[in-house]
């Protein structure tokens, strides 16, 4: 467990996370909210994606399966944490369970995966694919509820 907490942990350092979580609170807007998160993702490709591209090809190996397993549940828990900023930012009252479908969406979409998948197999780069996505989850994340009256 120690040593899975160092990978992942530095991993983190190398991305500089300390430094942009410091960024965090000081973002208002929903643009600048997701742009945060993608930039983020961006950085996990860009400084460790050989590491991540291993973690997502490696097969069942247990210590594999929880450094990949660890960095996922942190992406999930720090999606939250943003989903909840930006929909504060973007003045929605959205019930629990169109809270709970936008933070899941929000949380796949921002995953390094996506970035992986755009770069390698379609040829973008790590710019085109985050401007993309931002553009794509703005909408998505900010419109108002179809629940709200």
């Amino acid at each position: 467990a120690a040593l899975l907490e160092q990978i992942v942990d530095g991993m983190d350092a190398e991305i500089g996370l300390p430094e942009l979580l410091e960024e965090l609170p000081t973002l208002s807007d929903p643009r600048l909210l997701i742009r945060w998160s993608l930039t983020l993702s961006g950085r996990f490709l860009e400084r460790t994606g050989g590491i991540i591209r291993a973690l997502a090809t490696t097969g069942g190996d247990e210590g594999i399966v929880a450094i990949r397993d660890e960095g996922r549940r942190r992406h999930r828990y720090g999606a939250l944490q943003v989903a909840t900023l930006l929909f504060d930012a973007a003045g929605l009252e959205l019930d629990v369970d169109e809270f709970t479908r936008r933070v899941d969406l929000f949380s796949a979409t921002t995953d390094v995966m996506h970035l992986v998948e755009l770069t390698d197999a379609y040829e973008w780069t790590v710019d085109e694919a985050r401007a993309a996505l931002e553009e794509m989850l703005l909408p998505m994340m900010t419109a108002p509820s179809p629940n709200t009256r």
